[in-house]
């Protein structure tokens, strides 16, 4: 915890002092892990109420930015997915132990909304360049559960879906609370851009061709 925060917490703040230095606005990308996943997708105006230590930073880390930045930006997404040097989001590590004959077990209970990568970044620079402050929430359209998500991977990346079974949050003995009914409600950045961002299909047909090239 201590680690995290000084990364998290303590990294955001000198971050904000220089936005600050420099008369920049402050963009900060949070998560749908600020609320509790009792009853999701949640609206901007929901009460935070964090389960998790991530999602205890990640709240502090918007409380200090609204009370000490008036030029602001809070994106809140969740799901992020797509093509990474490191190969570390839920995709790659579905792919990799799919692909080397190890069964996947896959949360059934645990709902989001997966959020293409390069539709987060492009849908953060049309808001800056509106010059829309405050917090939006930005992600995918789909609400569905982990296992959903992955059934749609195995489809896209020609998977054998067999090899992924479903279970509850519990059985999985995780050491961190998860958010089970999460996601975020995205009424607002439509209303200000017009669009929405990528459903997990096609998305993940994006991601492979870029793979693939």
């Amino acid at each position: 915890k201590e680690e995290t925060r000084e990364i998290k917490v303590s990294g955001t703040k000198k971050a904000i002092e220089e936005a600050k230095r420099r008369n920049i606005p402050f963009v900060y990308f949070s998560s749908d892990y600020v609320f509790d996943g009792c009853c999701g997708p949640y609206k901007e105006t929901d009460a935070v109420n964090p389960v998790s230590e991530y999602g205890s930073q990640k709240a502090e880390c918007e409380k200090i930015l609204m009370e000490n930045v008036k030029d602001f930006l809070i994106i809140r997404t969740t799901g992020v997915y797509g093509v990474e040097k490191e190969q570390k989001n839920f995709v790659y590590g579905l792919k990799k132990r799919i692909e080397s004959g190890e069964r996947a077990t896959v949360p059934g209970d645990q709902f989001s909304n997966p959020t293409y990568a390069p539709d987060l970044a492009a849908a953060a620079l049309n808001l800056l360049e509106r010059g829309a402050r405050g917090i939006y929430n930005v992600c995918g359209p789909s609400f569905v559960s982990r296992y959903e998500f992955a059934k749609e991977i195995a489809e896209v990346f020609s998977l054998d879906p067999s090899l992924i079974s479903p279970v509850s949050t519990a059985e999985l003995n995780q050491k961190a609370k998860r958010p089970l009914k999460g996601g975020l409600d995205t009424r607002k950045f439509f209303a200000e851009l017009g669009y929405g961002l990528s459903a997990p299909r096609q998305g993940l047909k994006d991601m492979l061709d870029k793979i693939i090239l």
